[in-house]
């Protein structure tokens, strides 16, 4: 019948968002004996700032509200049905090996975090987490074989409440250790 149901007028893909902040990248390779190689890599963003406005909300208060109260500010929060702003994460990796084999070891950090929306202790800030990653991998020829293991001190997932899940899938591993393999071949 032409009838309007219903509006979602959701704050997400609205107005203007506003974000800076820096991202780091180094990776180095390096002899350690004969034909065996390391290689270490750190790779980090810092954010400064993510905040969100609807210009007409701006225009239409006047004079008499302090524009920044019409301006939400993301910066080292966690909405528990979206997305994640740490101010700081990082993945970094040493690995050594040579043409046959190589081991991989990775560290994932996620800087701490506060829910937002959520006023009520003691479920207000998420801790930094760390996660361990390990992996090795054997050139057979044409072939390579690698075996895996992510999160493998098995760091539960932080409580989110309201999500449905208990946890923030999007942002932390939700399954705990994982085990994976994979088979791969070059062709020529």
């Amino acid at each position: 019948d032409g009838l309007i149901m219903s509006i979602d007028q959701s704050l997400r893909n609205m107005g203007e968002i506003e974000t800076s902040g820096m991202d780091f990248t180094f990776n180095m390779g390096f002899p350690l004996f004969q034909a065996i190689r390391g290689n270490i890599g750190f790779q980090g963003n810092l954010l400064l700032e993510i905040k969100e406005w609807t210009p007409d909300d701006l225009e239409a208060a006047g004079d008499d509200v302090d524009p920044d109260e019409l301006v939400t500010d993301y910066t080292g929060q966690i909405e528990p049905m979206g997305g994640s702003n740490p101010k700081f994460r990082f993945v970094a990796h040493l690995s050594f090996g040579d043409m046959r084999w190589q081991l991989n070891n990775r560290l994932r950090y996620i800087h701490s975090i506060s829910i937002f929306g959520v006023d009520a202790a003691p479920y207000t800030d998420v801790d930094a987490v760390v996660y361990w990653d390990l992996a090795g991998s054997l050139n057979l020829g044409d072939f390579t074989w690698t075996l895996g293991c992510d999160n493998v001190l098995d760091k539960e997932p932080p409580y989110f409440p309201g999500t449905g899940y208990n946890a923030h899938p999007q942002t932390y591993d939700f399954i705990g250790r994982y085990i994976w393999t994979k088979l791969g071949y070059t062709f020529h």
